[in-house]
């Protein structure tokens, strides 16, 4: 249930953190997600709250010849409120929680008062929580991974393969994985790039920009690598799903906070941006959305230096717990007491290419102090 403040939230303040992007999906908009009445006798009592779903896959289309794997490098991922006031995720439970209008699957949180679902019945609890977290530490978790991603320092790369190229394809394979670094933005295979903050250096969005990968999760192949347990999907009139057809969990990697996704959806749009040579580059713009277990949300933030004390803790514990809106299943009893933290996140990507392994950053190692819980 994503919901928007509804009373007065003290805000807290404290040391700034640094972030880790988890697998998200991207937050939905007018293009990505679709809005659903029920109808007919099935509908049972009146429902007038349009829920935001995920596109259905798409009937009676063949999955024809495949095109090569595609890489596509993420260049913004947003987590807190959009300048434009639209909602970013889907109705996630099914039910419109503290909206006005009447619905028959309404009737509350059984743990959030703070918050209300947006328009759709759009569930996205971390949007206010990451505004909420002290030290404006959300925002500087966000702008952290647009600043890395611009300069070329790192980025999460999307795959895709056994798509056909087509507006509707019933059977796609998608990961996500993180990179390190950039290795080169020369279409000709030239020399690695300036250094990040040079007027040279960062990604070039031509279609030539080649990202390292770390070798954990993935396959070496002639000279290449694919990624292993990937993700089942489809495409339905240009718009990419995953994680309807099954469970899926990610881990959104920035460089200030890994952000832990369970039952994820990801949606996005193809299209196509000016390329070299008057040719034209393909971009993958969506949403991730699904629950944080706060556990491990805890975990990530107590990483950093400056969270790593029982005051600091107690204060994001509080924070955190606020939000809490969700089961830790969709198939639970939505009135049960709530676990977890809806969330969505917005990202844009560029097709780029796949370069060489290179070893992953080590994390920060773990705080000494006891994690709080919720509970």
């Amino acid at each position: 249930m994503s919901r928007g403040i509804v009373a007065g939230v003290a805000l807290v303040a404290g040391a700034a953190l640094t972030l880790v992007a988890c697998q998200v999906l991207l937050g939905v908009s007018d293009e990505e997600g679709t809005a659903r009445l029920p109808s007919g006798p099935e509908a049972g009592p009146l429902d007038s709250c349009e829920h935001t779903a995920p596109p259905l896959a798409p009937q009676g289309a063949s999955d024809g010849v495949d095109l090569p794997p595609a890489w596509f490098a993420m260049t913004t991922l947003e987590g807190l409120a959009r300048a434009d006031g639209k909602p970013v995720g889907f109705d996630l439970d099914g039910r419109c929680t503290g909206l006005a209008q009447p619905t028959a699957f309404d009737g509350g949180s059984a743990c959030s008062k703070l918050v209300v679902d947006d328009h759709g019945g759009v569930d996205n609890s971390a949007q206010a929580m990451f505004a909420a977290l002290p030290g404006g530490y959300g925002k500087t978790t966000f702008d952290t991974f647009d600043a890395l991603a611009k300069g070329g320092a790192r980025t999460l790369l999307v795959y895709l393969a056994r798509y056909n190229g087509q507006p509707n394809d019933p059977s796609v394979v998608v990961k996500i994985v993180p990179s390190e670094a950039m290795q080169t933005s020369s279409c000709d295979g030239g020399a690695p790039p300036a250094p990040p903050g040079t007027d040279a250096g960062g990604p070039q969005l031509a279609g030539c920009d080649t990202w390292s990968y770390a070798p954990a999760g993935l396959t070496p192949v002639d000279g290449g690598a694919i990624p292993t347990n990937v993700y089942e999907g489809f495409v339905s009139e240009g718009r990419l799903v995953v994680g309807t057809k099954g469970g899926v969990d990610l881990e959104i990697g920035t460089a200030a906070l890994p952000i832990p996704v369970v039952g994820a959806v990801l949606v996005a749009r193809f299209g196509d941006r000016p390329g070299p040579g008057g040719g034209s580059v393909r971009t993958l713009n969506g949403t991730i959305a699904g629950r944080v277990a706060p556990a491990g949300l805890l975990a990530a933030l107590a990483r950093n230096p400056g969270f790593c004390n029982a005051p600091s803790l107690d204060t994001l514990r509080r924070v955190v717990c606020d939000y809490r809106d969700m089961p830790q299943s969709l198939a639970d009893d939505p009135l049960r007491p709530c676990t977890h933290v809806s969330i969505g996140l917005a990202f844009q990507s560029v097709q780029g290419k796949l370069g060489t392994a290179a070893a992953a950053a080590p994390p920060a190692a773990p705080c000494a102090v006891p994690i709080p819980t919720c509970e």
